[in-house]
């Protein structure tokens, strides 16, 4: 049954449910470690500490990564070795230590290359390319992503490709590419209704959202925004959502509503992608400013008392009709 379990926990991180996959990995490895089981519990350590790295427990998720690689590396296991060196530097990446990021993630490269893990190679391509994006090098972003949709396409792994190719569109969005963006994403939505993938539909919900919003079609935005925020989407999407989600309802004269919904918006990691990032600045900026600080105050109160399911439904409600959509731009996106 642990082997079955530990597919399990596979399977809830891809579909972004990292609370249940956190106590399910623990379970596991409760459950390896009494059965003397090394392998195993590496496994199922480095996917504890994924589920804590998406949960914001970043300690707790680099030491169990630690022990995980110090275990795969006495097995010499060397496609395990790839595995968690590719997640720490995913985990550096979004606590914004670039610096400690990019070793982590060309030593994981080398490592599926000389382990002819080509399904691993292109997985660690597309986060490559995010980390270089993050970092501002998106010519060498664009190169990865590609490579890494090649890669998967070449294993006819179509539901793999879908995460880089949906990483392009992202980086077409964020350089103001709209047309790119929107073909690009639209497709990666498509790919995703074909193979059932739910999470990475919602994810692209949300990006056709931040793409009109960017454009200024409030009316398209919100409907976007409000098929995430009514779902059953992973905490790092719905987080996504609401930050356009707040940006709208700002745009639509009710700053205070906006500013309830920022304590939920704190994001799951220590640093934003490059358009929420631009969305969470402007909203910090330009909410306070236009609020008393008895308001402001009032507003992160019950913002700080919401869950995030609540905060979702509170967007959902304070998300304009059509016949109110008007623009405030000093808080909608650059």
């Amino acid at each position: 049954m642990t082997p079955l379990r530990q597919h399990q926990v596979r399977f809830l991180l891809e579909q972004q449910q990292f609370k249940l996959a956190a106590r399910l990995a623990e379970t596991v490895s409760e459950a390896y470690r009494c059965a003397g089981n090394e392998r195993g519990l590496s496994v199922a350590l480095s996917d504890w500490g994924i589920a804590c790295w998406r949960l914001d427990n970043n300690q707790q998720a680099a030491a169990l990564l630690a022990e995980g690689l110090s275990l795969a590396e006495k097995l010499n296991d060397q496609r395990q070795i790839a595995y968690i060196l590719h997640h720490l530097g995913n985990l550096s990446t979004t606590r914004g230590e670039m610096d400690k990021a990019r070793p982590f993630l060309r030593q994981a490269l080398t490592q599926y290359e000389a382990s002819g893990d080509q399904r691993g190679l292109a997985n660690v391509l597309s986060d490559f390319g995010s980390m270089v994006m993050w970092d501002g090098d998106v010519e060498t972003a664009q190169s990865y992503y590609l490579r890494s949709v090649a890669i998967h396409k070449k294993l006819d792994n179509m539901p793999g490709a879908a995460f880089p190719a949906g990483n392009l569109g992202y980086l077409y969005l964020t350089l103001g590419e709209y047309e790119k963006a929107e073909k690009q994403i639209n497709e990666v939505f498509r790919l995703a209704q074909r193979y059932g993938m739910k999470a990475v539909a919602l994810w692209q919900n949300t990006n056709l959202g931040h793409l009109a919003l960017a454009q200024g079609n409030y009316a398209a935005a919100t409907h976007h925004y409000r098929q995430v925020l009514g779902s059953d989407a992973g905490e790092e999407t719905i987080k996504e959502a609401l930050l356009g989600a707040a940006t709208v309802i700002a745009a639509s004269s009710s700053p205070k509503k906006a500013a309830s919904l920022l304590p939920a918006i704190q994001y799951v990691k220590n640093a934003f992608p490059p358009f929420e990032k631009e969305l969470h600045e402007n909203l910090v900026t330009a909410l306070p400013a236009v609020l008393s600080e008895e308001e402001w105050r009032a507003a992160q109160a019950q913002g700080e008392a919401m869950t995030l399911d609540e905060a979702a439904s509170w967007a959902s409600v304070c998300l304009p009709r059509p016949e109110n959509r008007a623009q405030l731009t000093r808080v909608s996106p650059a």
